[in-house]
């Protein structure tokens, strides 16, 4: 049947479902937190000496971004301020005998504890941890500790972090917005600050098509990722996603600021249909071009956290890796155009066979 359904081929109607289908299928469900629970506990007893912790859940899970079987669930240890908490004992992110010392000799207040030296502290707590059930052994994954899954359910990844209030002193360190909640380690000398809160927030702020959502065109793009063996963050893939959707993805920026600043008089408003089987082959070819032309020009590929105040918020593609990578999105870009032409022409078969074959792992 070639009927048409608000302007659509009765063939991109049927494609569309399949999409939404698979993508309900694929999405990361919620479990009750039991097995994950006793992980915590199990981590919390072995962190204590270090000192007083919150766990805040961070990343793909807790924005509605994870894949079912592909994406972990990432927990930031969130080290407590002594003074604010009023905690006596502890050394992260600094020991109140240190900070009274400093006081009572008039000296300067201790420094900032470096990411590495926190990490290293970290480690060395979690690693003699007893095997939980369910997780395999811990094993040392900067910034992260990972413990792998026995079971259906993700595995976990632990990361050392400090309520940014600490970070009073050093310009190189100290986050640039009160709105930042939590630091964690961004390389061995600098705290990366961010909000949870927030990034949450902004994803649902950002626009989608008429029948789509921003979060679905990033699961949908991360699953290709995964599918595909390509080698690239899916941070990066979540910011580039939510750039190109707002139109400010044209725009080269080294912060926040320049996006803020040259918002709406710079930018080149790009033009979406609004269809995820029409907009996603659109999105793919200009990744794919943009990282062509970060390999051309031997640069690195900047990509701007929008999910946090940082001034220097951003995630890199290393000039190195952008040409393999344009390489990659290149063909995923033609493959999905390819169903999107395929849809138009009414061929329902033949769109959803390039799709299935793009994402799904089933015959």
């Amino acid at each position: 049947m070639t009927g048409r359904s608000g302007g659509q081929t009765a063939a991109s109607v049927a494609v569309r479902a399949y999409l939404r289908d698979l993508d309900q299928a694929r999405a990361q469900r919620q479990d009750d937190g039991s097995q994950r629970g006793a992980l915590v506990a199990a981590a919390t007893e072995c962190l204590s000496p270090l000192g007083e912790i919150r766990w805040e859940p961070v990343g793909s899970s807790r924005c509605g971004l994870g894949l079912d079987g592909l994406s972990d669930v990432d927990l930031v240890a969130v080290f407590l301020d002594p003074v604010d908490h009023g905690i006596e004992d502890g050394v992260l992110p600094y020991s109140m005998r240190e900070l009274r010392t400093a006081i009572a000799t008039h000296s300067e207040l201790p420094e900032p504890i470096r990411p590495l030296d926190a990490y290293r502290l970290f480690w060395e707590c979690l690693a003699g941890m007893d095997r939980v059930p369910g997780y395999e052994l811990p094993v040392a994954d900067w910034p992260a500790v990972t413990f792998a899954s026995r079971t259906g359910q993700p595995s976990v990844d632990l990361v050392p972090g400090v309520e940014t209030g600490f970070l009073w002193r050093s310009d190189e360190t100290k986050p640039s917005s009160a709105l930042v909640t939590v630091a964690f380690p961004a390389s061995d000398d600098r705290w990366l600050g961010t909000s949870p809160q927030l990034h949450a927030g902004v994803l649902d702020l950002q626009p989608g098509g008429q029948d789509y959502t921003c979060r679905e065109l990033i699961r949908l793009v991360k699953l290709i990722k995964h599918r595909r063996g390509i080698k690239i963050l899916s941070y990066f893939i979540e910011l580039y996603v939510m750039r190109w959707l707002e139109g400010s993805h044209e725009y080269p920026a080294d912060s926040i600021n320049d996006i803020v600043a040259n918002a709406g008089v710079t930018w080149t408003r790009r033009n979406p249909d609004g269809c995820l089987i029409r907009d996603a082959p659109a999105m793919l070819a200009d990744f794919a071009r943009q990282l062509r032309a970060a390999s051309g020009e031997e640069r690195g590929f900047v990509m701007i956290d929008l999910t946090t105040p940082e001034a220097r918020g951003t995630v890199v593609v290393d000039a190195a890796d952008a040409g393999p990578l344009a390489t990659q999105f290149a063909e995923v870009a033609g493959l999905a155009r390819a169903a999107r032409l395929a849809a138009e022409r009414d061929d329902a078969a033949r769109a959803i066979a390039i799709w299935r074959d793009l994402l799904d792992p089933r015959p």
